[in-house]
């Protein structure tokens, strides 16, 4: 017996729609690794700058590691504020721990975060609760931040123009705090 799982619009048996929800992820950004590929040809050929270049550069790698880690099987996320994750930190299961390493193994990521949530703003439940949130570990893949001057139409100033880099995130692990026991951490 396959189960269901029912949205607005769509109804996703599960596992089959998620396996082929999967594919599609893989070959849209395949697809556009290879748009951009192209772009970098066309660009060469027409004598861009070697600014633009490496912008499209940067793109390519960004797609070929982010192809890279869908087919290493892991989901990307939205991108939360989070912190960079220390693996000695105390609260940390064995399992993330674990999760970590093997997804280090795969040299896909820049950097693995912690996203720890934000309490709730709400108050306390009629039970006297607070909403907790459970802490996630992501894994980062970016391009680098850049800085570079353009001259402006004056002639005694010069403008420094900060470029941010691009950024993916991919989970990794995720757990309940109140479901650990003392075993299972460290």
């Amino acid at each position: 017996m396959e189960t269901a799982l029912v949205t607005r619009s769509t109804v996703i048996t599960l596992p089959n729609d998620i396996v082929r929800i999967r594919e599609d992820w893989v070959k849209s950004k395949q697809a556009e690794l290879e748009m951009a590929r192209m772009a970098l040809a066309r660009l060469d050929e027409s004598g861009a700058t070697p600014r633009r270049l490496q912008t499209v550069r940067e793109r390519i790698s960004l797609l070929r590691r982010v192809v890279k880690a869908l087919e290493g099987g892991f989901v990307p996320i939205p991108r939360f504020s989070s912190t960079k994750l220390r693996l000695d930190q105390e609260d940390l299961p064995l399992k993330a721990i674990i999760a970590v390493n093997e997804a280090q193994a795969q040299k896909v990521f820049d950097e693995f975060r912690i996203v720890l949530g934000q309490e709730g703003s709400s108050r306390q439940g009629p039970y006297g609760r607070i909403a907790r949130r459970d802490p996630i570990i992501v894994g980062v893949v970016r391009t680098p931040e850049h800085s570079h001057v353009e001259s402006p139409n004056t002639l005694w100033r010069s403008v420094v123009v900060d470029v941010p880099g691009f950024e993916e995130h991919f989970l990794v692990a995720w757990w309940r705090p109140e479901d650990q026991w003392s075993q299972d951490s460290f």
